[in-house]
């Protein structure tokens, strides 16, 4: 019994409460773990998954494996931000049903970096790669951007407005992350 739990804690998963823990770096090694932690609980019960996001970003390929492997789920999922949610993990929140903030959390949305060695002819293919990527963590931003402008009877965000954000980092606050349409609430009082 004490293995399988020490298993579970090798996952940062809790079965009886449904509930991953992200706290990391996103890298091949904590999206192989957080994909085999949705699996999980997505075949285990019915219900609610709640994911508890806190990351610095990371590696973008890997940010997208969590993406699909999100909105694959069968199950609701919500995902509700700790502390920092930067870069490519603001990307994987928007993957969520629902996405939650806790009061004193914040984002940070940039355009990516990429570092890229090897052959220039390589590098061109790599380059336009990455470059199509960022293009999609754009779109990924502006639909949820500009579904929250529609609701509201705003003016809808343009792409050149929203590159424009991303030039440097943007850091936002709560509210203004959930103005701006990249998270549904706030929460109070969750543990």
């Amino acid at each position: 019994m004490k293995e399988s739990i020490d298993k579970l804690f090798d996952y940062n998963l809790c079965l009886e409460t449904r509930t991953i823990t992200f706290f990391s770096e996103i890298s091949e090694e904590s999206a192989e773990s957080f994909i085999k932690a949705l699996h999980i609980l997505d075949n285990y019960k019915t219900g609610t998954v709640t994911v508890k996001l806190s990351s610095d970003g990371g590696c973008v390929i890997s940010g997208f494996a969590m993406y699909d492997a999100i909105r694959a789920m069968k199950n609701h999922v919500r995902g509700i931000v700790y502390g920092e949610c930067s870069s490519m993990g603001t990307v994987v929140l928007q993957a969520f049903d629902e996405r939650c903030l806790m009061p004193n959390s914040f984002l940070m949305i940039h355009s990516g970096s990429q570092t890229i060695s090897g052959h220039p002819k390589s590098n061109k293919n790599w380059l336009s790669f990455y470059e199509d990527l960022d293009r999609r963590c754009n779109e990924i931003y502006l639909e949820k951007i500009n579904h929250r402008q529609k609701e509201k009877k705003k003016k809808q965000l343009k792409l050149e407005e929203l590159e424009k954000m991303l030039d440097f980092d943007t850091i936002l606050l709560p509210k203004k992350v959930v103005q701006l349409g990249l998270a549904d609430n706030i929460q109070e009082g969750v543990y």
